[in-house]
This record gives structure tokens, sequence and C-alpha cells, in this order.
């Protein structure tokens, strides 16, 4: 007995699309996954530099009362890095512009010892690495001024929150030195 297969149009039309789709898929490069933040960090290049390591990473102070959790200011891309971890009681909230948020109740870890942060105020998610290191840099050059190391400035264009997207205020602190800027966020 011999089988013989027919082929409907609607068959036909289904396998067509499915060789389609198949190339489309492989013709197609698909773009890669933005990756977090590599901790540690050097200190930025250009005037001032920033430190890094404490807007990106966060640092932890090994303390005999208890690690203190210090910085973390940003996710670019909305990636965290492995030093920072959230918990059950890890919170975000906006704040100021869209985009700006506060994230409670976080854990650092650096060189083994780990702290929890209460509260940070965020860039937003959508600004890189070096959109974040050029609004800093950009509010310490266009400050408003400079008293016991705190500066306050705009972001600029590099990194922007709202809706229509705008500049946003920063504060920062500048080392002793005032060559690095040792922390920098977003001012509300």
């Amino acid at each position: 007995m011999k089988k013989t297969f027919v082929a409907t149009p609607a068959r036909a039309v289904l396998a067509g699309l499915a060789i389609i789709g198949s190339l489309a898929f492989t013709l197609v490069p698909m773009a890669p996954a933005q990756a977090a933040v590599q901790c540690p960090q050097p200190n930025s290049g250009g005037a001032p530099a920033v430190n890094q390591q404490h807007v990106f990473c966060g640092e932890v102070q090994v303390q005999a009362a208890g690690n203190r959790a210090k910085g973390f200011h940003s996710r670019p891309n909305g990636q965290s890095p492995a030093t920072v971890t959230f918990t059950a009681a890890t919170t975000n909230t906006p704040r100021g512009p869209a985009g700006i948020y506060v994230l409670r109740n976080f854990n650092i870890t650096q060189n083994g010892a780990t702290g929890t942060k209460t509260v940070s105020t965020m860039f937003p998610d959508t600004c890189s690495q070096a959109n974040v290191v050029a609004a800093i840099q950009n509010a310490y050059n266009n400050r408003t001024g400079l008293v016991n190391g705190e500066f306050h400035g705009p972001s600029g264009a590099s990194c922007q929150a709202g809706n229509p997207a705008a500049s946003f205020n920063i504060v920062g602190y500048m080392n002793a030195s005032g060559t690095v800027v040792t922390t920098a966020y977003p001012d509300y």
C-alpha cells in the first residue's frame, strides 16, 4: 500500500512561516546582555576622579561594633554587582524625577565582610557607568559651591531623569586633598 502525503494550503503556509521564522532568528544577531559592573573598581579617569568602588560596588568598613556598609548609588543598566545582595526586607521607592529611587535594606560584601546598608539614593538604572561618572564630574565642574568638601551641581546631558528627561541635582563630597569625589548621588 502506497501512502501519499497531501499538502493542504494551510500546512504549506505554516511550513513556510516556520522556515522563514527560523531564518530570521538565525540571520539577526541577538544583542548581548549588559553585564554588571565588575568589582573592585579603580578611581575613574578625568577631573575630578570619582571613587567608582564606592559609587558602583559599595564599601564595607569593618568595626568592632559591627560592619558598616557605605556607598552603592548606581546599578548601570539595572544590573547589581556581585558585591550587592537584596534581602526580603529590601525595598525600592521612587523619589524625585522619574528614574531616581531610594533603595533600602540591602547587603554589601567587600573582602569577605558584609554590612547592611539602610538607605541609598540611586542614579537612574538607564544610565551607564560612563554616564554616571560624567554626570558626577559635570556636577562638580558646574557646582554652586564647595563647603567642607561638599558640592551641589547638575547632572548635565549624560545622565538624565524624569519625563521628559532632564538634568537633575547631584550632591557629592571631595576627599581632603580635593582630587577625588569620594561619594556622589542624586540630591533628593
